[in-house]
């Protein structure tokens, strides 16, 4: 699941991909907890935060449209 979003927002390619890209930057500026989403595969489930498993935020990240609460 964590792989997969990350891979939604690192592996993809063109404007729209590119813009997704910008939208999370942004969002990441105004709650930088979401920035642990940037380096979640790299620390492992067992030192990420359990809300960063949870697919309705997953869903959040990647529509900016929608509120995540961490």
């Amino acid at each position: 699941m964590v792989a997969a979003l990350r891979a939604a927002l690192s592996a993809q390619f063109g404007p729209e991909a590119a813009a997704e890209r910008a939208r999370f930057r942004d969002r990441v500026r105004e709650d930088p907890n979401l920035g642990v989403l940037a380096v979640v595969t790299h620390l492992g489930p067992d030192r990420a935060p359990a809300w960063v498993f949870d697919e309705t935020m997953h869903g959040a990240v990647l529509n900016a449209d929608q509120v995540v609460a961490v």
